[in-house]
């Protein structure tokens, strides 16, 4: 049986001159195996490179996630920042964007959205809410070139996938987020909860170790706040960038 992830890679920094507007070619990651259930026999990349038409630069510390509405699938990607150079860490913040990458015409849309949205951020995190809607929450705006953590809650629905519409509504105020302030955080589904995990606030202590709380958007734009305990062993050590899967 054939097994195919997908999946979408960028290119770290990317060139020198990150304001250079350069195509983001797509990596699809695909294993061939027994089954689910049975060790991968092979593991191989392709590159493709989009369709001529609107170009989506190099990124940093931004967010995907899958959308599927009436035979269309996208990824869409939202935010992250600019480097500046390979040479240093050194970048900026990306504009507050939102692409939509066809992942079976590979064509990269730019988005037509209603109304204010999140400002520009880097190393948050967002996650489907439903096919046609996701959330994005956290991560830095980089005041005065530090590592300053947002707390803001927002949900973006598509009108039309296809074309990459939609509109932004801030949930912050639906229910205020009993969490400090984070960036470098990561988030997972695990049954039937969204969960998040530690991350660094701003802080000059970096990380937060004993966070663990569950988000729950409903289709009304409810929003439900849960703070989870550890078990006797407590938690790990605070971390940021670090990412998360299910066992």
């Amino acid at each position: 049986a054939n097994v195919r992830l997908r999946g979408m890679c960028g290119n770290g920094f990317g060139n020198l001159q990150a304001e250079e507007v350069t195509v983001m070619p797509v990596w699809t990651m695909a294993t061939i195996g027994q089954g689910v259930q049975q060790p991968y026999t092979k593991v191989y990349y392709t590159k493709s490179v989009p369709t001529p038409g609107p170009l989506f630069g190099r990124r940093i510390g931004h967010s995907t996630v899958h959308q599927a509405d009436a035979g269309t699938e996208i990824i869409a990607v939202f935010g992250g920042g600019l480097a500046l150079s390979i040479d240093a860490y050194a970048f900026k913040l990306a504009p507050a964007d939102l692409w939509c990458f066809d992942i079976h015409d590979y064509v990269w849309v730019s988005s037509k959205t209603g109304g204010s949205g999140p400002g520009p951020r880097m190393f948050h995190v967002a996650f489907a809410v439903a096919n046609t809607s996701f959330a994005v929450y956290g991560g830095t705006d980089q005041r005065n070139e530090v590592f300053h953590a947002t707390n803001d809650l927002w949900l973006f629905t598509f009108t039309d996938v296809a074309s990459c519409s939609g509109n932004w509504a801030d949930l912050t105020a639906v229910a205020e987020p009993p969490l400090p302030a984070l960036y470098g955080h990561t988030t997972i589904m695990f049954g039937g909860h969204q969960l998040i995990y530690s991350g660094g606030d701003s802080t000059a202590h970096c990380c937060v170790s004993d966070l663990l709380f569950s988000i729950d958007i409903g289709g009304n734009g409810s929003v439900s706040w849960h703070s989870l305990s550890f078990g006797p062993a407590g938690p790990p050590l605070g971390r940021r960038f670090h990412t998360m899967t299910r066992n």
